[in-house]
């Protein structure tokens, strides 16, 4: 990042909206919102695909998209935020992603 001579850095976490509670509420809300669209993207899929395994084929590209943003969301805060916060923020690992994914799309 190029940053001018004299300017101060401002600290992510300094900011209003980068609070560690209000990032909990988003993570909190990103995983509802996951929870509730994945059988919805499911009975999707399947209506129009009606194969198994095309449905999961074709969902791969969307579960590795999720995976990205919340690998790079835990990378942004392990930069910007204390353990303390990050524990309040509480983003789930890549590993508990996919599992949720896993068990949502498959029922």
């Amino acid at each position: 990042m190029n940053e001018e001579k004299g300017v101060k850095p401002i600290a992510l976490r300094g900011q209003p909206f980068a609070s560690a509670d209000k990032v909990a509420d988003v993570i909190v809300n990103t995983q509802k919102k996951l929870r509730s669209q994945m059988p919805i993207i499911q009975k999707k899929l399947h209506l129009y695909l009606a194969n198994k395994d095309t449905e999961f084929i074709l969902f791969k590209p969307i579960r590795a998209k999720v995976l990205a943003v919340f690998s790079k969301a835990n990378k942004i805060f392990q930069e910007n935020y204390s353990e303390e916060e990050q524990v309040i923020i509480a983003c789930p690992t890549q590993e508990e992603i996919s599992t949720m994914i896993y068990l949502h799309f498959k029922n």
